[in-house]
């Protein structure tokens, strides 16, 4: 599978493979504000934050080897308010933003 992004490849690979890279589960967090503000004070609080990515005002964490209430626990400390959160698999889609940082939307 090619993700392509602006005329570019951006990755080539089997989409077993591309989902991997974000591992089996991923926390969506929809926040206050900019999103990417909650990844920074999520870095700062000792989670890794690498995989992550934001749009708009949802930040999606992948959690590849730590649990979803470390992340939760880490968000209480950094002071985020969180008016949702939820974990699921990711999906191609996620792939692509982490990728790309565009809106599926905005790409068409």
């Amino acid at each position: 599978m090619a993700i392509i992004h602006r005329g570019e490849i951006v990755a080539l690979a089997a989409p077993e493979t591309l989902l991997a890279g974000l591992g089996h589960e991923v926390l969506e967090l929809r926040v206050g504000g900019d999103a990417s503000l909650a990844r920074a004070a999520l870095g700062s609080h000792g989670v890794p934050v690498g995989t992550a990515f934001a749009v708009g005002s949802t930040l999606t964490v992948p959690l590849h080897d730590r649990s979803a209430g470390d992340v939760i626990a880490a968000l209480d400390r950094a002071g985020v308010d969180a008016a949702a959160i939820s974990s699921r698999q990711p999906t191609l889609d996620d792939v692509y933003l982490r990728l790309t940082g565009d809106r599926l939307d905005d790409a068409a």
